[in-house]
């Protein structure tokens, strides 16, 4: 047997894991990590210590620190997983008898930016429902929101290996709620057009930047303390001042 072909087949299979492993690890970052934001002003409103806050707090100053906050932590959290991640896959590239997995050049960057803009834009997400929400569990139904256009890059995770630029990666690639991990899942397993990389992270800039003032519109005390019950219509008229 040829050792090149060996090799090769090897490092495709390191490809493989990755491209099942990084939707995963990016659907508990940005899924995962926001809800904590919808649980914490959720739990705010419930014990009341909204009402203290906002003594001495702008709603959106309150909601603003908050997703901030929660960011750093989550960003911390993910250079861990990603230097974790690392270390096994080259742990694996060892026991293969392969040279080490190495990321595409700028990786780290992209990943970097396309996952803060991609938590901010679902933690402002969260955030929203947790200020129209009387209870964290109620709020919780805007889940399904989030969930629906990350499930794709989970469904074809074999996709993204075979076919990186197939019609169906390139559109979750650059859709705003699927970039985050649909571009990153691209790019840790092949070449990537720099414009398809622009336009994709520019969209997702966007949206992040009006899913962020819409969703301080629905910080304001009217809402943080309202005990009305979550319903899909409040969702929907909750911003108007």
């Amino acid at each position: 047997v040829n050792p090149a072909v060996e090799t090769d087949e090897s490092v495709r299979a390191l490809g493989e894991i990755v491209a099942r492993v990084m939707p995963y690890m990016f659907y508990f970052i940005l899924l995962v990590g926001s809800s904590y934001l919808l649980r914490s002003v959720a739990a705010e409103k419930e014990n009341r210590t909204v009402e203290v806050l906002l003594l001495s707090l702008h709603p959106r100053q309150l909601m603003m620190g908050k997703i901030l906050g929660l960011s750093a932590v989550t960003l911390v959290q993910l250079g861990i997983w990603l230097g974790g991640g690392m270390l096994i896959l080259n742990r694996g590239a060892a026991l293969l008898d392969v040279s080490s997995f190495t990321f595409p050049p700028g990786f780290i960057v992209w990943a970097i930016l396309f996952l803060a803009l991609g938590f901010l834009l679902f933690a402002s997400v969260m955030a929203a429902a947790g200020a129209i929400a009387p209870t964290a569990r109620e709020g919780n139904q805007v889940t399904w929101l989030l969930i629906i256009p990350l499930m794709p890059t989970l469904m074809f995770s074999q996709l993204f290996v075979e076919e990186p630029n197939h019609p169906l990666t390139l559109v979750l690639s650059l859709f705003p709620f699927s970039a985050p991990s649909a571009m990153l899942t691209r790019l840790a397993v092949g070449e990537v057009p720099l414009w398809q990389i622009i336009f994709s992270l520019a969209g997702l800039a966007l949206t992040t930047y009006l899913m962020v003032v819409l969703a301080g519109r629905f910080f304001r005390a009217g809402n943080l303390l309202s005990d009305a019950p979550f319903n899909w219509r409040r969702l929907a008229t909750g911003w108007r001042e």
